[in-house]
């Protein structure tokens, strides 16, 4: 019975949290980004996050997976906003991202993100 009792309170704290994170942790969202080209002739993405949590965070990195009109990943890249160092709590911070394999913006079909980070508890 205290087993299902934990269970339940723990999955209140979850439900309870929606997409901000768990409570007491930093919690990135991507606000904006756009398409473009670096001078080199790379596809790049320029982009801005924002800390929407509740501590602050550092570390934060950006994934981007570039796919192609079979599925197939054709390119990775990866965003550094405020080049790893801390984000506050309501704090916005911009990234940028270039795909060093992709000359031409027509060949990504589909785009997608993933934000990993660590939450500062000092």
């Amino acid at each position: 019975m205290k087993k299902m009792f934990f269970i339940c309170v723990i999955a209140a704290m979850l439900l309870s949290t929606g997409c901000k994170g768990l409570p007491g942790q930093a919690h990135f969202s991507l606000v904006s980004y756009e398409k473009t080209m670096t001078w080199y002739n790379r596809c790049l993405i320029l982009g801005v996050v924002k800390n929407d949590g509740q501590r602050p965070g550092y570390n934060v990195k950006i994934t981007w997976t570039a796919f192609d009109a079979n599925n197939v990943i054709i390119d990775v890249a990866y965003g550094f906003p405020a080049d790893l160092g801390t984000i506050r709590v309501g704090e916005s911070a911009s990234f940028e991202a270039a795909l060093a394999e992709i000359d031409d913006w027509a060949k990504v079909v589909r785009l997608e993100n993933e934000i990993s980070w660590l939450t500062r508890y000092n």
